[in-house]
């Protein structure tokens, strides 16, 4: 009974090792640690512009750095999110909304470009 306890443990330890070993070769995520955003009310004498601004911070070890993402569009032009690409305030790196359907519902791609080292 005792080897078998020792056997469940050490196939537990090298599974978690191929798991550790396997996330180190995934180049980590963009973070979001700050995302802003207003949806307009639409009644005159009002700001009626959707706004959208985030910092974004690449954590590739290649890359390492952070921006602030930012995009603002009148209710009148647009009720399904900006389309296409815009730049932040480091040119290198652009994002786009995906399948916007309010600033509580849509998704961010973000694009970071860089030359390594």
């Amino acid at each position: 009974m005792k080897f078998l306890i020792n056997s469940r443990l050490y196939i537990l330890i090298s599974l978690l090792a191929s798991i550790q070993l396997a996330a180190a070769r995934i180049p980590p995520a963009f973070r979001i640690p700050r995302l802003f955003t207003f949806s307009p009310s639409g009644r005159a004498g009002q700001v009626n512009n959707y706004i959208v601004d985030f910092d974004v911070w690449d954590a590739n070890p290649a890359a390492n750095t952070n921006t602030t993402c930012h995009v603002e569009w009148n209710i009148a032009n647009a009720t399904t999110g900006w389309m296409g690409k815009i730049p932040c305030k480091d040119p290198a790196f652009s994002f786009r909304l995906r399948d916007f359907t309010g600033v509580d519902d849509f998704g961010i791609v973000v694009k970071h470009e860089y030359e390594r080292r």
